[in-house]
């Protein structure tokens, strides 16, 4: 891999690390009933990274599992 990539895949790698850590934090310090519902926004978010990057369209067997 050229120095770019190294650099990208690190800063990959330290921004999940992070957000693992942040996320065990706010777990730890605030009631799970408050951080749960924030958590599945992720599907929300995972959809709109994918229709805006242009490869991810929702069918109706992705919707049936989000329902």
């Amino acid at each position: 891999p050229r120095k770019e990539d190294i650099l990208w895949i690190s800063l990959i790698g330290i921004s999940g690390t992070l957000g693992q850590y942040f996320l065990t934090y706010a777990y730890m310090n605030a009631p799970a009933g408050i951080i749960a519902p924030i958590e599945y926004t992720r599907i929300v978010w995972g959809l709109l990274f994918g229709l805006y990057l242009g490869d991810t369209f929702l069918d109706l067997k992705s919707s049936l599992g989000v329902a």
